[in-house]
């Protein structure tokens, strides 16, 4: 994820300059837009996380109970 907002940042920024190509305005607020939705994604990530792995921790715990 962080490589893509790395390359979608270089192409908003500096276009493809090892190519000779210049972006348009739309290709570059495509980039904007992918760059935004990969912190978004990011976000959502680290924000539901640590809670559902607590989740799975204590299915684990109640079919250890109910097996026992």
């Amino acid at each position: 994820m962080d490589e893509n907002r790395r390359e979608a940042w270089s192409l908003y920024k500096y276009g493809d300059w090892s190519q000779g190509v210049h972006l348009t305005v739309k290709e570059k607020i495509a980039a904007l837009r992918l760059l935004k939705e990969c912190n978004e994604a990011k976000f959502a990530l680290l924000e539901k996380g640590p809670s559902v792995l607590n989740v799975k921790g204590m299915k684990e715990k109640l079919e250890n109970i109910q097996t026992q």
